[in-house]
């Protein structure tokens, strides 16, 4: 039984990408906040800490698609067979 895979919408991976992008922005900006204005220290760190959260637990649910994929195509036993692999799938009828 073969499904095609859900493809995320680019806008996600992209608010994704800046949100773990921001978020190491952020626990750097801390050290610049803690001379110049301290009273932003804390939310900022939270910014970060829950930014990366939300990035690797997203990263994470990615991964276990992949993983998924990999195991619903058996693509490694058909690697570890010597099947030559095709950009579309052949079904046997």
């Amino acid at each position: 039984m073969s499904t095609t895979p859900k493809i995320v919408p680019q806008p996600v991976i992209v608010g994704f990408f800046l949100l773990g992008l921001l978020s190491s922005v952020a626990f750097r900006a801390i050290l610049f906040l803690q001379k110049y204005n301290p009273a932003w220290v804390r939310p900022v760190w939270y910014f970060g800490v829950i930014g990366y959260m939300l990035f690797f637990i997203y990263r994470y649910y990615i991964s276990q698609r992949r993983k998924r994929a990999i195991a619903q195509s058996s693509i490694i036993e058909k690697i570890r067979d010597g099947v030559t692999l095709t950009a579309t799938p052949r079904f046997i009828s």
